[in-house]
């Protein structure tokens, strides 16, 4: 029997998002550790993202898709509804696509609920999607990345910023 091993993409798709919390030296949540769940009721839960960055006002958050669906976004309105997420969400979502157009149904179901979700939770919500392909990784992470550094840009004003000035 020969095994054959698992290439993960998602790995490699938030690769870029951790050297920028590593460079900022900023805490950070991954993957399925008691940390980083949104408990529903007793052992049930959903996974606070693929990579969740903690700031004053809510949670910067990272989902990597290696294949369509939009669960992953259909997750925080559940949430907001049932008040299990205290502060604001900023949600960077990545879709893996092996060609253009791929997932291009589940795109357009994403940003269908992604409007609705930010005409309902504005004040507490947002949502940015991107894709990229495995055979541009890195050029193709680079307006994700610095929409995220953005976003951590705007939290980090809300520490620094001295309400006495």
């Amino acid at each position: 029997m020969c095994a054959t091993r698992r290439y993960s993409y998602e790995i490699k798709a938030l690769q870029p998002f951790r050297e920028v919390i590593s460079r900022r030296h900023l805490s950070s949540h991954r993957g399925q550790s008691a940390g980083n769940r949104i408990v529903i009721h007793g052992n049930l839960y959903f996974q606070f993202g693929d990579l969740r960055v903690p700031t004053p006002t809510g949670n910067i958050i990272v989902e990597v898709e290696s294949a369509g669906g939009i669960t992953n976004l259909a997750k925080y309105w559940y949430c907001f509804e049932n008040q299990l997420i205290d502060g604001r969400v900023d949600l960077v979502h990545l879709f893996l696509q092996s060609a253009p157009g791929d997932y291009g149904s589940h795109l357009a179901v994403w940003d269908l609920l992604a409007r609705e979700m930010l005409r309902r939770y504005s004040i507490r919500f947002s949502a940015c999607r991107f894709t990229y392909r495995t055979e541009r990784l890195r050029r193709d992470m680079r307006p994700a990345v610095e929409y995220f550094q953005r976003l951590l840009d705007q939290a980090s004003t809300l520490v620094t910023r001295d309400p006495a000035r």
